[in-house]
């Protein structure tokens, strides 16, 4: 199924081509051949599966990895396709790609990760989650760092200028980033609303008010999945460092 997955975005752009229905193109053939691929692949799979090839922990483990975020990951959680295990292992994927992409640099958080689970009695022999622990913290200093020294212009720009001025803008998308490193998740959750919201618990969270990041991971928690969710008995546990 990682073939499948991985292939998934070029069948959805090629079954469009093929529907335009312009056969004599070379740009439908190569189209064409790309869709019957992947139906192949998929027909492939399926008997597998029926054949009892696959267990359903492995169906866990491929439907995780196809998660594109965390939000997806966490809808998959949610409806019970995948394990807390098939959470932690892709998530832990996702956090190495953000942190390639970020400033937070990898031997920094593989050499934290690796302090942690030696000298941290709840994570000793288990790296994976050593080093989910390891990126929330470097996150959480790195936003709380970011904050401080732009709150009050990032607050300015935000309460006075233009929702669509290219300033207004720039500023939300910082400010967001910053937050969703404090907090622990992807930036896609924190939305513009939450920021404007929330504004007088982010500037304590950047003083360091403990309380008031608490606060904002269970205002968060409870706009992505409802009342009654954060409600459940060990749900927020389950998250891991949500």
């Amino acid at each position: 199924m990682g073939d499948i997955g991985s292939s998934k975005d070029a069948f959805e752009k090629n079954l469009a081509t093929v529907k335009k229905g312009d056969t004599e193109s070379e740009e439908y053939q190569e189209a064409l051949k790309t869709v019957q691929n992947y139906y192949k692949a998929v027909e492939s799979y399926q008997q597998k599966y029926e054949d009892g090839l696959f267990d359903d922990s492995k169906i866990g483990q491929l439907a995780a990895t196809q998660a594109e975020n965390l939000e997806e990951l966490n809808k998959l959680l949610q409806d019970g396709i995948i394990t807390i295990e098939d959470y932690n292992k892709q998530k832990l994927r996702m956090i190495q790609i953000e942190h390639e992409a970020s400033d937070i640099d990898l031997d920094t958080w593989e050499d934290y990760a690796e302090y942690l689970e030696e000298n941290n009695d709840l994570l000793k022999g288990n790296s994976r989650q050593a080093k989910i622990a390891a990126s929330a913290v470097l996150r959480l200093n790195k936003g709380l760092d970011d904050i401080q020294e732009n709150y009050e212009d990032w607050n300015k720009i935000i309460l006075n200028s233009s929702k669509n001025s290219q300033e207004y803008v720039a500023a939300m998308t910082e400010m967001r980033n910053a937050v969703a490193d404090v907090l622990n998740v992807s930036n896609e959750f924190v939305t513009d609303n939450f920021i404007i919201e929330e504004m007088e618990d982010i500037k304590l969270a950047a003083l360091g008010d403990i309380d008031a990041i608490e606060r904002l991971k269970f205002s968060l928690a409870k706009g992505i999945f409802g009342e009654e969710a954060l409600n459940t008995d060990n749900f927020l546990n389950e998250l891991i460092n949500f």
